[in-house]
């Protein structure tokens, strides 16, 4: 099920708060305006690449794709700074689940050296990523690095957050683009 609840709630928040004519806190009218620009904001950084006529359309699907298992291991993964597998104590006054899940007390880190080192992998960031910031990307593409694992990382030039790789004005051309020319880079001939 979906954190935000059932198909039809959601398409009548997307359709309530989700147009730019619906203003509430005074911002400019200059379509990228309404209540799901801040909420988008907060969530996955500063936005200014938002194309606030695909909002309704993305609202429909994005929570579908997500579940509450995933967004607690993502909040676990910020509080503890570790890049570790779901904590399933976490929270709680008695510590018994791990212990049956794992073996142990606590949940154990992914084990980077089962990482095939054949293996090619490109990061791409952006500078106001909430989600997947500049510092956290790098630490991953360096922690990978460290166990033999052909990566880099790229940054995308610009004010991009999370959002705009998939949803962003000019993402073809910034991301997409440059998705093509690294695979087009390192496709074995």
């Amino acid at each position: 099920m979906s954190p935000l609840g059932s198909e039809p709630i959601l398409n009548w928040i997307t359709q309530l708060f989700c147009r730019p004519e619906y203003n509430l806190f005074g911002l400019p009218p200059d379509g990228t305006t309404g209540i799901c620009k801040v909420v988008y904001d907060l969530m996955f950084g500063p936005n200014h690449n938002l194309n606030q006529t695909h909002v309704p359309v993305f609202m429909h699907f994005l929570p579908k794709r997500c579940s509450n298992w995933q967004m607690a291991h993502n909040l676990q993964a910020i509080s503890s700074g570790r890049w570790q597998q779901f904590d399933y104590d976490s929270g709680h006054i008695i510590k018994t689940r791990n212990k049956e899940v794992y073996g142990s007390d606590e949940a154990p880190d992914y084990p980077w050296k089962n990482i095939k080192k054949s293996l090619k992998a490109v990061m791409m960031y952006g500078n106001l990523d909430a989600l997947n910031q500049p510092e956290d990307a790098e630490k991953l593409v360096d922690q990978l690095k460290g166990n033999g694992v052909d990566i880099s990382g790229v940054q995308i030039e610009g004010d991009w957050n999370h959002w705009d790789f998939f949803g962003g004005k000019g993402a073809g051309k910034k991301v997409y683009d440059k998705v093509i020319d690294i695979l087009d880079e390192n496709i074995e001939k």
